[in-house]
């Protein structure tokens, strides 16, 4: 399978596709969650409760993998996997959530956004990635 250019890669990663963000628990054991992103100056950008299972794990060992992926359901899967050191930002967040709902739910407007919106208690995952491998299938017998 063929990777990716840059400029293909940031115009895939500007879709609302699900992002999977997996960490490590205290016991070693993966932890994988769906979630939303953006991209940001070459860093993928999380929003999530302080409280969630992701924020601790990273507390505890900041090695994370993120994968990007879709599929046509034919021969069409692009994707994206990365992966390095997460950094949690805890400063306030709240543009990058308005980002995030723009891009997912369309507006500020929807019901979902109001209520994200209202949520104080949370925190930003932010991945420069070390290591990023790409693909997109749908180049393959050109």
């Amino acid at each position: 399978m063929e990777i990716m250019t840059q400029k293909e890669l940031e115009e895939f990663l500007s879709k609302p596709n699900l992002a999977r963000i997996a960490t490590v628990g205290k016991n070693c054991t993966p932890h994988i969650a769906p979630v939303w992103f953006i991209y940001e100056n070459g860093a993928i950008i999380i929003g999530t409760s302080k409280a969630s299972k992701k924020i601790k794990n990273i507390r505890n060992k900041p090695d994370v993998a993120i994968s990007i992926d879709t599929s046509d359901g034919k021969a069409g899967n692009r994707g994206a996997i990365f992966s390095g050191n997460a950094e949690l930002i805890d400063i306030d967040s709240e543009e990058t959530i308005k980002k995030l709902c723009i891009k997912y739910l369309g507006n500020l407007d929807n019901p979902v956004a109001k209520q994200l919106l209202q949520v104080k208690e949370r925190s930003l995952i932010k991945l420069k990635p070390q290591k990023t491998i790409s693909w997109d299938s749908s180049k393959m017998g050109r």
